[in-house]
């Protein structure tokens, strides 16, 4: 009798389905049947649904959204101010470049960076120096006289017309005066002791007259043997320079 009984409850567990039972945020149950199963009884499964955000969860995330917001600002910070450093020389070279390129042959470029950037700035500074250089001759040709070194017809004509300009200020209470001088028999000096002599004596002539002359006053060559002077006073001012110039002309002119 007990095999028997045995015999059936194992028969019994074996024609049964198990029945599985989950219980989760209250969701209508899925009904499905066990493969295998002779009776093929209902098994119920509970569909879970989206659980909710854990708030400590939601803090963590905040505060990582935050940190990488603070994060992407720095970097873009640190980026400009990067970027503003690098190109500092350059805007400075550029500004030098424009100045140079506007006539400013006179302001040294100045030499801040390093490497490659000063190489340049330091060949921009050659390449100024050089231009000035040769604008002072090319200014030195065509307003000044080789011989004496004094202002020729040209400049003189210039510093006239801007003393011209100056008298007629009515802010101004002196007035300008011009002193013409003409040497006399100055190529019978050339025929006979020569062109050497000659030249010497113009350039004691010069010395001569911008002694007399004040510090304010432009003493010019204007031709072969002709000077003036520009005085920037009245006509007994003048009269007082033209006095000083004839009495060191007496005074004899060495070899």
């Amino acid at each position: 009798l007990s095999r028997q009984a045995g015999a059936e409850k194992a028969r019994a567990a074996a024609t049964d389905s198990p029945v599985l039972t989950f219980q989760a945020l209250g969701r209508p149950a899925l009904p499905m049947s066990l493969p295998g199963s002779q009776t093929a009884r209902d098994l119920r499964l509970i569909l879970v649904g989206e659980q909710p955000t854990v708030p400590a969860y939601a803090d963590l995330e905040s505060r990582m959204l935050w940190l990488s917001a603070a994060g992407m600002a720095v970097f873009l910070l640190a980026s400009l101010r990067t970027a503003a450093w690098l190109l500092k020389p350059v805007r400075e070279l550029a500004a030098s470049a424009r100045r140079v390129g506007g006539g400013d042959y006179e302001t040294p470029i100045e030499v801040r960076s390093k490497g490659e950037m000063a190489d340049l700035a330091q060949a921009l500074e050659n390449m100024r120096q050089a231009v000035c250089q040769r604008e002072r001759q090319v200014h030195q040709l065509a307003y000044r006289d080789a011989l004496t070194a004094l202002p020729n017809r040209a400049q003189f004509r210039r510093d006239l017309r801007r003393a011209i300009d100056w008298a007629e200020d009515e802010a101004t209470t002196r007035g300008c005066s011009v002193i013409y001088l003409d040497l006399d028999r100055f190529k019978r000096i050339n025929d006979v002791l020569g062109q050497r002599y000659g030249d010497k004596l113009l350039r004691h002539v010069a010395a001569r007259v911008a002694e007399a002359a004040g510090a304010e006053d432009i003493v010019a060559r204007l031709g072969s043997d002709e000077f003036a002077v520009l005085l920037r006073t009245d006509a007994a001012g003048a009269r007082a320079v033209a006095s000083r110039s004839a009495q060191s002309m007496r005074e004899e002119i060495g070899r």
